[in-house]
């Protein structure tokens, strides 16, 4: 077969994909539960959890409802979770 006067093999070269672990080096990439980091972000007040008004569905956690927020991404399947305490502006 021809295209634009070059002819192209036989058989087509497929050494990237001979062996499975090259295989995944250069398979699209996949995002798992496993591979995110939960914000959890926690404030010293007594409310269990208050809003953030500049990030709508975003609270603000007591220290007592932050494990229930840790569970929270454990039964989802998040392994880590990244604390960010409130300060004063």
């Amino acid at each position: 077969m021809t295209v634009a006067g070059i002819r192209f093999p036989e058989t087509r070269m497929r050494r990237n994909r001979r062996d499975d672990w090259n295989r995944r080096l250069v398979a699209e990439n996949a995002v798992a539960a496993a591979d995110l980091v939960w914000p959890v972000f926690v404030h010293d007040r007594e409310d269990p959890e208050i809003e953030i008004p500049s990030m709508p569905g975003a609270f603000r956690h007591s220290v007592d409802s932050l494990t229930a927020a840790a569970g929270r991404a454990k039964r989802l399947g998040i392994p880590m979770i990244a604390v960010f305490p409130a300060v004063e502006p």
